[in-house]
């Protein structure tokens, strides 16, 4: 490498690690990690079964109102992360509403 390339090296690697996020934005949802529309066509393109099923997060209004949105986070992130486990190896888990899961 010549001084030049050393210079740009750090621009470099943070447009690098920008473009990466930005990926994994536009398939993901940032708050759970969960699929999200945009991730769940990207499965079915690649050939897997979408499965479909309604979760209703019970109480999380109550854990908003009383506990702020920092649990109801939490709240949604744990079950977000039991759901993924469930779905192991045999699917994904997808959130598609386009604003706050559930």
């Amino acid at each position: 490498m010549n001084a030049a390339d050393l210079a740009l090296a750090p621009a470099v690697a943070y447009w690098k690690a920008r473009a990466l996020h930005a990926e994994r934005i536009a398939y993901l949802d940032e708050m759970t990690g969960l699929r999200n529309r945009r991730g769940m066509y990207a499965e079915a393109q690649h050939g897997n079964y979408l499965y479909v099923t309604v979760v209703d997060a019970d109480g999380l209004k109550r854990v908003n109102d009383e506990q702020g949105h920092a649990a109801g986070d939490a709240m949604l992130k744990e079950l977000a992360g039991e759901l993924t486990r469930a779905a192991d190896a045999h699917g994904a888990v997808v959130n598609l509403l386009d604003q706050k899961l559930w």
